[in-house]
């Protein structure tokens, strides 16, 4: 069966079911089809941007992100990350007995 559901009876706007088309056409929108989406659809600009910005791929958040740190903040944050899963590795082998007896006299590297 395969009937066809208008958008006023699922009770859309038509501004979500262009975002929905948008979606659909751009699941990782680059900046130029954010630009032709909107010159395309003027009307539903200002929608199209703010929907994009929370289907940013990730790499592009952690850059935008990573711009606004220091690099002081940074090497920061890598040696805390470091510290951490050298701590998570030394308790992991530390109570795993198999491990233990592998691992005995040798020091963990930093």
């Amino acid at each position: 069966m395969n009937a066809k559901i208008s958008a006023r009876e699922l009770g859309l706007t038509q501004a979500e079911v262009w975002l929905m088309a948008f979606e659909t056409a751009c699941p990782q929108p680059t900046t130029a089809q954010i630009d032709a989406w909107c010159d395309k659809f003027p009307e539903f600009a200002a929608e199209i941007r703010e929907h994009a910005k929370f289907v940013e791929p990730p790499i592009a958040r952690g850059r935008a992100a990573m711009e606004l740190l220091s690099e002081a903040e940074i090497a920061s944050a890598q040696a805390e990350a470091l510290e951490i899963m050298r701590k998570a590795t030394a308790e992991r082998v530390s109570s795993d007995p198999a491990k233990k007896r592998k691992s005995s006299g040798r020091a963990l590297k930093k």
